[in-house]
């Protein structure tokens, strides 16, 4: 395992600096693309608050597990990645493929799986229908959740982002395995 976190992770032409996306850049790209999926955060809220109307709840997380994929193999970058001058390569130096961008978003995929799961099991609790608060339904969320998927997606999320605050060429766990890097435009 040592020797795969020490190889160097971008082979470039000769006289050609790579600038690699730092910690601080990462995390302002996440934050603005939080803002960019807030709409659909909002709609979920809604809909589960008042519409409780199962297939947009479905629909508008399962657009939201894929945005970062999508994005990243058509356009080599988020909306916050964008934003911030960062692109999403190969080793080589190419836009990643689709399979490449499901891999290196597996952590937030699984995740968002699990949270479908969860509000499919929420939808079809007897309580779901009385709960009026957000609260209420916060409580309901916490009852049916998959605390093993939950907990070690956290770990996975919290040892990536240690791994890019740390590492030479910033690598995240996420890059290591999808054989990815994040650059500076």
């Amino acid at each position: 395992m040592e020797e795969i976190l020490d190889q160097p992770s971008f082979y470039q032409e000769e006289n050609e600096p790579i600038e690699y996306a730092g910690f601080w850049t990462r995390t302002g790209a996440a934050l603005i693309d939080m803002l960019v999926m807030t709409p659909a955060a909002l709609l979920l809220y809604y809909t589960m608050m008042y519409l409780k109307y199962l297939p947009l709840v479905l629909f508008v997380t399962i657009l939201q597990m894929l945005y970062k994929p999508y994005m990243e193999s058509v356009y080599g970058a988020t909306i916050g990645k964008m934003a911030m001058r960062i692109r999403v390569l190969e080793h080589s130096g190419r836009t990643i493929d689709l399979t490449q961008s499901i891999i290196r978003n597996l952590p937030w995929i699984i995740s968002a799986l699990a949270n479908l799961i969860t509000i499919y099991l929420v939808f079809h609790s007897p309580d779901f229908a009385k709960s009026e608060t957000f609260m209420s339904i916060a409580y309901l969320m916490r009852d049916y959740k998959i605390p093993l998927v939950s907990n070690m997606m956290g770990l996975i999320f919290i040892i990536s982002a240690i791994m890019v605050g740390v590492r030479k060429n910033h690598e995240g766990l996420h890059d290591l395995w999808a054989r990815t890097i994040v650059v500076c435009e």
